[in-house]
C-alpha cells in the first residue's frame, strides 16, 4: 500500500513538472494574440488566449486585448449590455431630442426637444418627469444652473430663456446673441457662456444680464462648448472645421494661438481631459482626433464611418464616449482604439456624458439610456462566452 502511494504521489509531481514546463509563458501568449489582433483575427486573438492563460492572466489583458477582440461580436456584446434597455427610456415621442444633459450635483436631466419648443427635467437616475417648459421658439439645447435653481433654453431667436426651477415659470428672456444660440454652459463663477451661429463665444452675468465678452472666433457656425473640471480651459467647435481653445481665469478669456483645424468638415463636437492633456474632436466625416493642449499637436485619431456628434471623456481620462448618427463608441484615450459598440440602434446620437468613470448617459432623438460599462471580470467573462461560442461552432 506505501509502494502504491509512493507511486501516485510521483506520478501526480510528474504530471505537475510536464504540465508546467508545457504551459506557456503570459507574455508570449500576449504578444501572439495582440498580433492577430492587429491582423483583424480577432478569433484567433480570443482563442489564443482562452486556450493558455486563466483567469487571472486573462484579467491584464481584458481592456488591451479581449475587448477589441470582442468589438464585433454580437455574443458578447449583449452579455455586456444585457441589462441596458431595462434603463432606457423613450422621453420624446416626437422624436426631437437635441439635448440631455445632467445636472451638476447629478439629481436631475435636461432634455431640450427642438421643433416642439419644449424643455423637459427629469430626476436622475430614476427619470421621473418634474417639470415640462415650453419655450416660444426652436431650442437647441437646455440646462440646470450651478444652484438648481433655474433652467436656461438656448433659442433659435437669439435668445436664453431662463424659468424657475421646479415652477417652471420664465424669469428672464436674455437677448445674447444674433442668430441661434447653439450651447450654453454656467461657470462656477457664475457667468453663462454661449456659442452661437453669429460665430461668436459670449460671456454673461446672467442675473444682471450683463454682457462681459463676445468673441468672434470662427468663420461659420459655432455648434459646441466644452470646459476642462477646473474651467482654466475651454474649446469651442465650429462648421468652418476648426477648433479654439481658450483659457480662463475668471475674468479673462486668452485666444493667442490656440486654433487647431480638424479638417475640411464641420467641427460637431470638443471635449478636453480633466487632466488638459488633451482634447478630443469629433468631425463631420467621421474622424474622432486627439490633440496634445500643450502645443495642440496632432496625437492620434480613428474613423468610426459616420458622423461624429457628441464627445465625452471619462473623469479619470481613460476612455472617450463618441455618439454618431448611428452608433455608441467607448474608445481607449491612452491608444485610440475602439473598446466597443454600445449595442444600441437609435439616430443621432447628439448627448453622451459620463455620470462617474463607469456609468454613462447618452441619448438618441426619442431615449434615454444609462448603462454600467463593463468591469475587468466582466470583460472576461464575456471573452469567455465568445469562446465558447466559438468552440461549439467548431465542434458543429
Amino acid at each position: 500500500m506505501r509502494y502504491i502511494n509512493c507511486l501516485s504521489l510521483f506520478a501526480a509531481v510528474l504530471a505537475g513538472i510536464l504540465s508546467s514546463s508545457c504551459a506557456r509563458d503570459a507574455g508570449e501568449v500576449m504578444a501572439e494574440a495582440r498580433k492577430y489582433l492587429a491582423e483583424g483575427k480577432r478569433q484567433l486573438a480570443i482563442e489564443t488566449l482562452y486556450d493558455n492563460l486563466d483567469d487571472r492572466q486573462l484579467a491584464d489583458s481584458a481592456i488591451n486585448i479581449i475587448m477589441p477582440a470582442l468589438s464585433e461580436s454580437v455574443t458578447a456584446r449583449f452579455f455586456l449590455f444585457k441589462n441596458m434597455e431595462q434603463m432606457s427610456v423613450e422621453v420624446s415621442p416626437e422624436h426631437q431630442m437635441y439635448s440631455a444633459v445632467i445636472s451638476d450635483d447629478g439629481k436631475h436631466l435636461v432634455t431640450s426637444e427642438g421643433e416642439t419648443q419644449r424643455v423637459c427635467v427629469y430626476s436622475f437616475p430614476d427619470m421621473k418627469l418634474e417639470c415640462v417648459i415650453n419655450v416660444p421658439d426652436y431650442v437647441f439645447t437646455a440646462r440646470m444652473d450651478r444652484d438648481g435653481k433655474k433652467v436656461a433654453a438656448a433659442a433659435h431667436n437669439g435668445n436664453v430663456y431662463l424659468y424657475d426651477f421646479p415652477s417652471g415659470e420664465l424669469d428672464t428672456a436674455l437677448h445674447t446673441n444674433d442668430y441661434s444660440v447653439r450651447d450654453i454652459y454656467f461657470s462656477k463663477d457664475g457667468c453663462l457662456f454661449t456659442v452661437s451661429n453669429d460665430h461668436s463665444l459670449s460671456r454673461f452675468d446672467y442675473l444682471s444680464g450683463e454682457k462681459l465678452d463676445k468673441l468672434t472666433l470662427h468663420s461659420r457656425n459655432v455648434k459646441d462648448l466644452s470646459f476642462s473640471p477646473d474651467e482654466t480651459m475651454l474649446c469651442t467647435a465650429s462648421n468652418d472645421g476648426s477648433v479654439q481653445v481658450l483659457c480662463y481665469d475668471g475674468e479673462n478669456l486668452d485666444v493667442n494661438g490656440r486654433y487647431i483645424s480638424i479638417g475640411d468638415n464641420y467641427a460637431n463636437a470638443t471635449a478636453i481631459s480633466p487632466d488638459k492633456s488633451f482634447l478630443v474632436t469629433g468631425s463631420g466625416f467621421g474622424d474622432l482626433q486627439f490633440w496634445n493642449t500643450s502645443d495642440h499637436s496632432f496625437r492620434s485619431e480613428i474613423n468610426l464611418d459616420d458622423p461624429v456628434l457628441s464627445v465625452a471623456v471619462s473623469p479619470d481620462g481613460s476612455k472617450v464616449a463618441a455618439g454618431t448618427s448611428t452608433h455608441v463608441y467607448i474608445i481607449d484615450a491612452a491608444t485610440c482604439g475602439k473598446l466597443y459598440t454600445i449595442p444600441v440602434f437609435g439616430s443621432d446620437f447628439w448627448s453622451v456624458q459620463f455620470a462617474g468613470d463607469s456609468k454613462l448617459m447618452f441619448a438618441d432623438r426619442g431615449s434615454v439610456y444609462q448603462i454600467q460599462l463593463p468591469g475587468t471580470a466582466d470583460v472576461v467573462a464575456a471573452g469567455r462566452a465568445a469562446y465558447d461560442q466559438y468552440k461549439k461552432e467548431q465542434t458543429n
